[in-house]
C-alpha cells in the first residue's frame, strides 16, 4: 500500500512540475542567445575549457540528432562522462559521475568570440568556479 502511494505521489509531482523550455528563460538585454543550429555548429564538436582546471569535449551526434556524448576532464578528479542536448535555443548537460551530476542542468549559451557565458533561468550568468569559460576547436585535450 506504501508503494502505490509513493508512485502516486511521484506521479502527481511529475505532474504538475513543469519542465522548464528556453522561452521560459530570461534573457538579459543586449545579449543575443545561440539558436539551436548555432548551438550544433558552433559548440557540438568543440571543447570547453574551464582555465587549466577542466574541460569537456561534446561530441557530435550521428546525423539529425539532437543529442550526444560529453567527454570531460577534471584536475582532481579526472575523467568523467555524460551526455548534451538541444532543444530549440536550450541546451542541457547531464553527468554521469557523482562529483559532476550537481553540475547538471540547462542553459541558454551566448557566445561572444571565444568565451562562453551559459544563462541561468533568472538571465543570471551561471560561471563555473573557474570563471569564464573559453571555446576552443575540435578536441585538443584528447578526451
Amino acid at each position: 500500500m506504501l508503494t502505490i502511494r509513493y508512485f502516486a505521489l511521484v506521479a502527481l509531482i511529475i505532474g504538475v512540475t513543469p519542465i522548464a523550455t528556453a522561452e521560459d528563460y530570461v534573457i538579459p538585454s543586449g545579449v543575443t542567445v545561440l539558436t539551436e543550429e548555432q548551438l550544433l555548429n558552433q559548440i557540438v564538436g568543440n571543447t570547453f575549457l574551464g582555465g587549466e582546471r577542466w574541460a569537456e569535449y561534446h561530441e557530435r551526434p550521428t546525423s539529425g540528432q539532437m543529442e550526444g556524448k560529453i567527454k570531460g576532464w577534471h584536475k582532481v578528479y579526472g575523467n568523467y562522462t555524460g551526455k548534451w542536448t538541444i532543444n530549440k535555443a536550450l541546451m542541457c548537460w547531464k553527468y554521469d559521475k557523482a562529483y559532476v551530476t550537481a553540475f547538471s542542468s540547462c542553459f541558454t549559451t551566448a557566445l561572444k568570440e571565444n568565451i562562453v557565458t551559459r544563462y541561468k533561468t533568472d538571465g543570471t550568468a551561471y560561471y563555473p568556479r573557474t570563471g569564464s569559460t573559453k571555446l576552443v576547436s575540435g578536441n585538443p585535450k584528447n578526451l
